[in-house]
């Protein structure tokens, strides 16, 4: 798997679907409210975090 494959599946798909629902969420009159967004925040935050210590020791081999 290269390494665009691996931000295509793991990263930028999740956002892409996390954004639509969001979205469609907004359409429909449902919007977040106090402890949901902070629980969405948070969400989003572990997800970064985890891409970034995942990929870190993959980028570092590819340089070596």
């Amino acid at each position: 798997m290269t390494y665009f494959g691996f931000l295509l599946r793991f990263v930028f798909l999740p956002i892409l679907v996390l954004g639509l629902l969001t979205w469609h969420d907004e359409r429909q009159g449902r919007h977040l409210h106090g402890f949901q967004k902070r629980l969405v925040g948070r969400a989003i935050l572990v997800h970064i975090l985890l891409a970034l210590v995942y990929t870190t020791p993959w980028d570092n081999y590819l340089d070596a």
